[in-house]
């Protein structure tokens, strides 16, 4: 009864513009933007994050007005390409957006079950099961396990990761090693709970997992979903409780002509993005190094 009671209340808040706003003021009055040391730590947190900057040119999977769209670096014949999907809801725009330009994708996601068109059925594969870190969780498994029954089913050159898994990310990545990470070409995600940055707890957590995909990775785009709040902090940074980013292999790079490459904004597509038409899009050109 909780978990249906628990799926028609998401519904009704992802449908309602009221109901968005109901929740955001939640979210704002129970963040913790009092401690002093909070904008330190913001601070050098948004630096970590942005690191080094490539600006290649990326193209959107989806519609960029619609939750569900993220960005792909895409450099090669995408037949060859595997798209492991983490975290699909009801809305398959990215999946299928990388189906119809030829990648397979497997999708992994044990809340829904999802309707695949016709069309696609020979490209998306979809298995009901979730991921977790390494603590149990019901109908879930490691992201290695994932990536396993992927390598099997397909013959590939690369391997895009998206994952979208409301908050799961953190121990997932974190749960992780780096070079088991660096097997990816791609990246693509979505960070929650960044209104948590105030708890020593989760603080410590999201530095861990940025300073390891650091190591392998650089950010192309960086956009706030405009689903969740964004607060003004004393620093004058905004600081998004949600967090898009594309994240490529830095092995990729010398492929890449260097003239693309710089440190400031990442990609003109973070500069337009609106990932959610019942909200304001929120400018994160701040976030840049070099602005």
């Amino acid at each position: 009864m909780k978990r249906i009671l628990t799926k028609v209340l998401h519904s009704i808040v992802h449908r309602s513009s009221i109901m968005i706003d109901v929740r955001n003021l939640i979210l704002k009055n129970n963040f913790d933007a009092s401690n002093n040391e909070l904008a330190n730590i913001c601070n050098e947190f948004r630096l970590l994050i942005i690191g080094m900057t490539c600006a290649v040119p990326l193209k959107m999977i989806g519609d960029r007005s619609k939750d569900g769209s993220y960005p792909v670096h895409i450099d090669t014949n995408l037949d060859s390409v595997n798209v492991v999907s983490i975290g699909v809801g009801n809305n398959m725009i990215f999946d299928e957006g990388m189906a119809s330009l030829g990648a397979s994708v497997y999708c992994f996601d044990h809340t829904v079950t999802p309707k695949i068109k016709k069309r696609y059925k020979n490209k998306i594969k979809y298995f009901r099961i979730g991921v977790r870190g390494d603590r149990n969780a019901i109908d879930c498994i490691t992201l290695p396990e994932i990536y396993d029954m992927s390598l099997g089913l397909n013959e590939f050159q690369k391997t895009i990761l998206k994952i979208d898994c409301e908050g799961a990310e953190w121990d997932v990545f974190n749960d992780n090693s780096s070079d088991f990470l660096s097997q990816f070409d791609q990246i693509c995600v979505e960070f929650h709970d960044l209104d948590k940055i105030s708890n020593e707890y989760f603080a410590s957590k999201y530095f861990k997992v940025f300073k390891k995909l650091k190591q392998d990775f650089v950010i192309t785009y960086i956009v706030a979903n405009n689903f969740t709040p964004i607060v003004k902090l004393k620093n004058g940074i905004s600081w998004p409780f949600t967090l898009e980013l594309h994240l490529l292999n830095r092995k990729n790079l010398q492929y890449i002509d260097q003239n693309f490459v710089n440190k400031g904004f990442p990609n003109e597509l973070s500069k337009t993005s609106s990932n959610w038409n019942l909200a304001p899009t929120y400018d994160m050109f701040e976030w840049y190094l070099g602005n």
